[in-house]
């Protein structure tokens, strides 16, 4: 689960806005759902089984409702959120 003190970030390279929720190390799990080259997509990190972070390009109202659950400390709902992404 993300933690409450996390926040949503920003950051633009060149053209491409990439939010970011959350926080992973490199040994977390990483799943990437839709299409990155076609600039929408979402790529979940999880460690220990639990969502740790969620970046995303073109997806903007997914993460901000990752955010919001994050802050909520409301797995089901995060899970619900990803589930279809």
């Amino acid at each position: 689960m993300l933690a409450s003190e996390d926040v949503f970030r920003d950051a633009q390279h060149y053209t491409t806005v990439i939010s970011l929720v959350g926080h992973a190390s490199s040994g977390s799990d990483l799943d990437i759902r839709r299409d990155l080259a076609a600039g929408n997509a979402c790529a979940i990190h999880r460690q220990n089984n639990r969502v740790a972070a969620v970046a995303s390009v073109g997806r903007d109202r997914v993460s901000l409702a990752v955010e919001a659950a994050s802050e909520q400390d409301d797995k089901a709902a995060l899970e619900s959120i990803l589930k279809n992404q």
